[in-house]
């Protein structure tokens, strides 16, 4: 069954593709998961939410940083926002 973060996917969940935005999985196979965007497109994944080998969905948008020059820096951001994952992941 296709998983996203090792959760299942099941018909009308709601995704997320870096390039269309939201959509509703329209159908589901052992290997593919279907996608109609709210935009209009329809597109079908890999059970891994893979488009040519590339992953585009997610249960959520996706948070992207904008990283400092400075390693040492960069290494601080990330070891909070891993640290602060890890405490949320557990809870639901």
């Amino acid at each position: 069954m296709p998983s996203l973060n090792n959760e299942v996917v099941q018909l009308s969940d709601t995704l997320y593709d870096l390039s269309n935005g939201r959509g509703t999985v329209v159908s589901l196979t052992e290997e593919s998961i279907e996608v109609l965007f709210d935009n209009g497109r329809r597109i079908t994944f890999n059970a891994y939410g893979q488009l040519d080998g590339v992953r585009r969905l997610f249960w959520q948008y996706p948070v992207i940083i904008d990283p400092p020059k400075s390693l040492p820096k960069w290494e601080k951001i990330v070891n909070v926002i891993t640290a602060v994952y890890r405490l949320t992941n557990h809870q639901d």
